[in-house]
């Protein structure tokens, strides 16, 4: 029970099973020594009193759980934390949409010796596994929908996934649009790093001199 992380977990599992009660497991949420852990116990033990009624369905999850990948793909999520707001991630969001609908319209069965169809299973694949056998679990178990639901998770495949909106953007679309198209993407994607960040954090952020 001294590791943190550990405990967070523990501390929530015999409440669930009705070892002990949720006093005494605020009790044992208090000892966590971590500032952050102790606070996230805290939360996770009210968010498992909820009703199994208030957990969404299935259909629904799915998109709650893609919006969220994508906010915390794109955003910053760690101790600190710092999101792109919803106009932001609709810029995102509309160019994943023009870069599959260029993929869906010009793709041809067989054609860049299969390797869109590789990417697009092992994305597939991935996504299912996290999503379904891994996330939608978890929120079942603790009612809470963001536990460990970070976009991080899906960088392993974040390379089929970004090879498969560059060839529908830089191969699918008209000739003579290509290359605004191509330069507006890449544009808005640097912005949206190193440029976004800076002009979105405060100075607790930086390491004290």
């Amino acid at each position: 029970m001294k590791n943190r992380m550990f405990a967070r977990g523990r501390i929530l599992e015999r409440f669930q099973s009705g070892e002990i009660t949720i006093g005494e497991a605020q009790d044992a949420a208090r000892q966590i020594r971590h500032m952050g852990d102790r606070g996230d116990t805290l939360f996770l033990l009210k968010a498992a009193q909820l009703p199994e009624s208030s957990v969404s369905g299935r259909f629904t999850y799915v998109g709650e759980w893609s919006w969220r990948i994508l906010k915390t793909c794109v955003g910053y999520l760690g101790h600190r934390r710092v999101f792109k707001s919803d106009a932001e991630l609709y810029g995102y969001l509309a160019i994943l949409t023009f870069a599959a609908l260029a993929v869906g319209w010009s793709w041809r069965p067989g054609s860049n010796g299969g390797a869109p169809v590789d990417a697009g299973f092992l994305l597939a694949g991935y996504a299912f596994v996290l999503m379904w056998l891994v996330n939608y679990p978890n929120y079942q178990t603790s009612r809470y929908i963001e536990l460990a639901l970070q976009g991080r998770y899906m960088f392993p495949v974040l390379l089929p996934f970004y090879g498969l909106v560059a060839f529908g953007l830089g191969e699918l679309t008209p000739a003579r649009a290509r290359p605004w198209i191509v330069a507006a993407v890449a544009a808005f994607f640097v912005w949206g790093d190193f440029p976004w960040f800076l002009q979105h954090v405060d100075d607790r952020w930086w390491m004290p001199r």
